[in-house]
């Protein structure tokens, strides 16, 4: 993929070559037009205190995902929830002015909050087109999140959903389920805990990691194909059964890959 970029006010624009507008003419022959990024030059960042919190993440994610970036790491010295987030849409080259209105919609969509006793990360899209900024283009082209580690005493309980894009989730002890549920995969290293449950789910790949010593009640894997299945470095593990001891480890662990290109993949971290 070839990117070009151009700075004007508010705004980095980039042109790629790659998810094309396609355009019908009069005379029944195709136009490919390359869309145009406008990434904001804002960079807010923001944070809530936990205090033992559920913790969810949500990111809807600009479609086509060029180069987006979103990651949620467990710090052991971190007492927040902190992000940090980029604005981006895609359209027509020249249209800035509605680049523009879109950015500061999705800008508006980025928060971290209190809701319902659980600390709620959120990025979104505009509210509607603007003129050829289409919403769903719009939103966090980066959305890089810092939770507390957890640990066997105070384990997290972590939801992380992609809307569109790859997500990446590591260094996470406690009950921990992801989700990319567009064009994406999902990459999670997470520790369980007795009871826990983790889950990870993606249209493209989904890769889990866990500590070499792990047990589970309960394994679950899901693939298109069963060569998409892969537990290479726990050969003794079986689908559809206990792993380990029962009662010492997660509740049960699920890793599903939704879509039919994509594998299923258990490692050792």
């Amino acid at each position: 993929m070839r990117t070009a970029f151009v700075a004007l006010a508010g705004l980095m624009v980039s042109a790629s070559v790659t998810a094309c507008n396609i355009t019908t003419n009069p005379d029944g022959t195709i136009t490919l037009k390359p869309p145009t990024e406008f990434v904001s030059d804002q960079r807010p960042q923001k944070e809530a205190a936990y205090t033992g919190q559920a913790i969810e993440v949500l990111n809807d994610g600009p479609n086509p995902a060029l180069g987006v970036t979103f990651t949620v790491t467990g710090s052991a010295t971190a007492t927040k929830v902190s992000a940090a987030a980029v604005i981006s849409s895609q359209g027509e080259a020249g249209d800035t002015e509605n680049a523009g209105k879109a950015n500061a919609e999705a800008l508006e969509s980025f928060t971290v909050s209190e809701v319902g006793g659980k600390i709620v990360v959120k990025c979104g899209h505009s509210s509607k087109d603007y003129g050829s900024i289409k919403q769903a283009s719009t939103g966090c082209k980066s959305l890089v999140v810092t939770v507390p580690a957890g640990d066997a005493t105070k384990p997290l309980n972590l939801v992380v959903k992609a809307g569109n894009g790859d997500v990446t989730v590591t260094g996470v002890t406690g009950s921990v389920l992801v989700e990319a549920s567009g064009s994406g995969a999902a990459t999670v290293s997470a520790t369980p805990v007795v009871g826990s449950v983790i889950s990870v789910a993606a249209e493209d790949d989904a890769t889990l990691s866990l500590p070499a010593s792990f047990a589970a009640d309960m394994v679950t894997l899901a693939a298109d194909e069963a060569k998409d299945i892969i537990t290479t470095d726990f050969p003794e593990l079986k689908n559809g059964a206990a792993f380990g001891t029962p009662g010492t480890g997660a509740k049960s662990v699920s890793v599903k890959c939704t879509g039919l290109l994509g594998k299923a993949t258990i490692r050792k971290q």
